[in-house]
């Protein structure tokens, strides 16, 4: 990872990352029941700060002749736990975190496509609902 710069003090990390999250990242429910956790912006270390302490991938795409942005983007039980980490320092997007740690909380180890009970269907709808409320 050239330019990767960490903090100097560990301590100061988690925090630093939960307010770069709060203004910079993103939380989805899909309609097909993923849960998916990103951040978008053009300086790659904060985004490889989060791929160190959580996984995920850390892509660049090019835009054209505009300048190319950099993601971070993390799935399912492992977005859950990055959330879950992140959460006690969240303020702005603290209400969705906890949405979709609920919602992860639904899935079984073998992912998302089982058959599942009718109040499980209707809780995940509910909670689709409810993050949609959240991102207006």
């Amino acid at each position: 990872m050239s330019g990767f710069v960490p903090l100097p003090d560990p301590s100061t990390r988690l925090p630093y990352l939960a307010g770069f999250f709060d203004g910079e990242g993103s939380i989805h429910i899909g309609r097909r029941g993923g849960l998916q956790v990103n951040c978008a912006q053009r300086d790659m270390v904060p985004l490889q700060l989060l791929a160190v302490r959580f996984g995920g991938r850390v892509m660049t795409q090019a835009r054209g002749n505009k300048n190319p942005v950099s993601y971070w983007v993390i799935y399912g039980a492992a977005a859950a736990r990055a959330l879950e980490a992140l959460k006690p320092y969240l303020i702005v997007k603290r209400a969705q975190a906890e949405v979709a740690i609920t919602y992860q909380k639904t899935v079984g180890p073998r992912g998302y496509n089982r058959p599942l009970a009718p109040d499980v269907y209707a809780l995940r709808a509910a909670l689709r609902a409810e993050m949609d409320v959240l991102h207006a």
